[in-house]
C-alpha cells in the first residue's frame, strides 16, 4: 500500500457575501467577502496512488467537477491519483460544500505531491475549483479580496455558534455560478451592491476587532438582505427561499425583541444560518423545535483543516 492522504476541511459561511465574478480564470470577485469556518460541517477527502479516479459521496464525480479537478491537476507532475470525497452535510444546498470540497482538494494534492505551496498559492489553486474555497483554508475570519488574495483576521470570540437550519437538502434549482452570471448581467442594483458590500466589510472588520457581537450580527444580516435584493432584481428573478425560509426569517427579529439574541444569514439556498452565542444555543433549539424546525446542525465557529498522512 502506498501513501494515503486524508484531509478534513470545514465549510465556510460568508458573513459579507461573494456574488459576482469580475474575472473567471482565475476567479476574481467584484467585491471582497469575509467568512468564518464551521468546524462541524466537514468534507473528508482521501488521496492515494493509482489511475485517476474522482468520487463524491460514493458516486463518480460529475463531468463539471472532473473538469475542475483536472484543471487543478495540471499544476502537478502527473494525474495518477485516486480521489474520494465525502461531505458530512448536505451537498449543493447553499451550505458551501463546493468551498470545503475544493479546499480539501488543494490541500490534499499539495500534500500528495509534496509541493510545499504557500497559503496564497493554495488559495489560488483552490479557486480554480470554487472561488470561495480559498476561505476554507484558515481557522480565522478570512477575507477574499478583489485582487484574488486572502487575508486573515484573528477571531477574538471564544463562544460563537452557528445553527444551520436545514429546510431542504435537495440540490438547488440553479447553481451559484449560473445565478451570479445572471445577476451581474441584469440586476440594476448590482453596482450599488458593490459599494454597499465594501461599506459592510469595513464596518464588520471593526465589529470583529472590538468583539461587538450585536454589531457583527446586524451587519451580517444586512449584507445578506442586500444579496437577496440583487437576486430579486435579476432577470429572471433568482429566489432560493421557500415558505419555511420566510417563516423563520420573520420570527428571528421577534425573538430578539424578547431578549433571545441571534442573527440570520442566507446564501444561494433555502437554508438559514443563525449566529448565536454559546449560552443561548439550548433556548434557540427549543424555539426552533416548537416551530417545527427539527433538522439542524449546531456548529462551533472557527477552526481550520486537518491533514493526516499514512505511508
Amino acid at each position: 500500500m502506498g501513501k494515503l492522504i486524508t484531509v478534513h476541511t470545514p465549510s465556510n459561511i460568508a458573513l459579507i457575501k461573494y456574488w459576482g465574478k469580475k474575472q473567471s480564470d482565475p476567479i476574481i470577485p467584484f467585491t471582497s467577502s469575509l467568512s468564518i469556518t464551521l468546524s462541524d460541517l466537514l468534507t473528508t477527502t482521501t488521496f492515494e496512488e493509482g489511475t485517476f479516479f474522482a468520487e463524491l459521496n460514493n458516486h463518480d464525480a460529475n463531468q463539471d467537477d472532473v473538469k475542475r479537478i483536472r484543471t487543478m491537476l495540471q499544476h502537478f507532475p502527473h494525474d495518477r491519483v485516486r480521489i474520494r470525497s465525502h461531505n458530512h452535510f448536505p451537498t449543493a444546498a447553499g451550505l458551501a460544500s463546493s468551498a470545503s470540497g475544493f479546499a480539501a482538494l488543494a490541500l490534499g494534492l499539495n500534500a500528495f505531491f509534496e509541493a510545499n505551496l504557500s497559503t496564497q498559492e493554495l488559495a489560488s489553486l483552490a479557486r480554480l475549483g470554487s472561488g470561495s474555497a480559498c476561505r476554507s483554508l484558515t481557522p480565522d475570519f478570512t477575507i477574499w479580496n478583489t485582487t484574488g488574495m486572502i487575508e486573515t483576521l484573528a477571531n477574538p470570540f471564544s463562544d460563537l455558534r452557528m445553527i444551520v437550519v436545514i429546510i431542504q437538502e435537495d440540490k438547488k434549482p440553479i447553481s451559484s455560478r449560473e445565478a451570479m452570471k445572471i445577476s451581474v448581467a441584469t440586476s440594476p442594483y448590482f453596482e450599488q451592491w458593490i459599494r454597499d458590500s465594501e461599506f459592510d466589510l469595513k464596518a464588520i472588520k471593526e465589529a470583529i476587532k472590538q468583539q461587538r457581537f450585536h454589531d457583527l450580527g446586524h451587519i451580517m444580516e444586512t449584507n445578506s438582505d442586500r444579496l437577496y435584493k440583487v437576486m430579486k432584481t435579476s432577470n429572471p428573478i433568482i429566489d432560493y427561499r421557500l415558505p419555511q425560509t420566510h417563516q423563520l426569517l420573520e420570527v428571528i427579529p421577534k425573538f430578539r425583541e424578547e431578549g433571545l439574541m441571534g442573527y440570520s444569514t442566507l446564501d444561494a439556498g433555502p437554508n438559514i444560518k443563525i449566529l448565536v452565542e454559546a449560552h443561548s444555543v439550548n433556548e434557540w433549539i427549543s424555539k426552533l423545535e416548537q416551530l417545527g424546525f427539527k433538522n439542524y446542525i449546531v456548529s462551533r465557529v472557527g477552526g481550520g483543516p486537518r491533514i493526516d498522512i499514512k505511508e
